[in-house]
């Protein structure tokens, strides 16, 4: 059966660790393609699914999108340009952001028996932190609008995820520059070590996994997605 990943540079594996990569080998028989682009929004995957890459028909496809939305979003004492050059556009407000991921999920299911819906993760590994805080109130919108009677599913990746982490976590939180630095100058070895120096046990930087983060996430898909993974589903 054939699953399409559509998200965004957590999906791709760039920078840190690609989880489609340990999926693969955890589905053998499966075609699992990734779709994930550096910087999308909810906005610009919205509309590189209307574009001719969208085209092709799938068992499933996994939507996974929202981080950027909110890292673009907050203020900070970097210069706009950064900002431009790895989000492009994002919703600016909930609303518009439940509006084009509804228009997502529609495009979608257009093409594939099954959606999945995924939770935006985290922006730094403190649950608490003011980011992640916001990162909570889009994730609670999106199980409205599953509707497993039409085959439009809801993974929940953040309470499974914060679970792994220490009762005291880390307060790093990457800037702009720093995400941008990091996906240019990127490399395996460089995003493990950048994770130890941070005090992060999965991701590299608050937002992208490391290879545990990674291993992880690998799992949680793979208990979503193996149920469904029949010929005769």
């Amino acid at each position: 059966m054939k699953v399409i990943f559509w998200g965004d540079s957590l999906t791709l594996g760039r920078p840190g660790a690609a989880f489609v990569g340990d999926l693969r080998q955890k589905l053998p028989g499966h075609e699992l393609l990734n779709r994930g682009r550096n910087g999308d929004t909810v906005i610009t995957l919205c509309r590189r699914l209307e574009g001719p890459a969208a085209v092709e028909s799938h068992d499933i496809a996994v939507l996974w999108v929202g981080v950027n939305d909110v890292l673009a979003a907050r203020r900070e004492p970097w210069p706009a340009l950064p900002k431009k050059l790895i989000f492009g556009q994002w919703a600016r407000t909930a609303e518009e952001f439940l509006a084009y991921y509804e228009k997502a999920v529609c495009a979608l299911r257009a093409k594939a028996r099954r959606v999945l819906l995924v939770s935006p993760l985290c922006i730094g590994e403190d649950p608490a932190n003011p980011l992640n805080r916001r990162l909570e109130e889009l994730a609670a919108a999106l199980p409205g609008l599953a509707d497993p009677a039409r085959n439009i599913l809801y993974l929940d990746l953040r309470k499974p995820f914060f679970a792994r982490l220490p009762a005291r976590p880390s307060a790093y939180m990457p800037g702009s520059a720093a995400l941008l630095l990091d996906a240019v100058f990127h490399t395996p070895e460089k995003a493990e070590l950048k994770a130890l120096r941070r005090g992060l046990r999965l991701t590299t930087d608050g937002v992208h996994p490391n290879l545990r983060g990674a291993r992880l996430l690998a799992e949680l898909f793979f208990a979503a997605l193996s149920p469904y993974l029949s010929r005769n589903r």
